[in-house]
């Protein structure tokens, strides 16, 4: 298959920038991501996750256990 500009089969880099990259498989030990699109994520162990009702919708949960300071229940069940 012709590559233009460059074709690589194998790289490898110590400090490697680029402004596009399309990765089919990426295997990383670390990975410092700012903004995740994911249309499915699988997550192993999470540490922490920040849910705010600007970035999540829940439409169903089971909560086993929780500590909460302050919940606010909007009645959107009866109209």
């Amino acid at each position: 298959s012709a590559c233009f500009p460059v074709c690589f089969r194998d790289l490898t880099a110590t400090n490697f920038t680029a402004a596009n990259a399309k990765i089919s498989i990426l295997d990383s030990g670390y990975a410092n991501i700012k903004t995740l699109l994911a249309g499915g994520a699988g997550v192993g162990d999470l540490q922490n996750i920040h849910l705010t009702s600007q970035n999540a919708v829940i439409d169903s949960a089971l909560i086993r256990t929780a500590v909460m300071q302050t919940v606010s229940v909007g009645d959107h069940f009866h109209q």
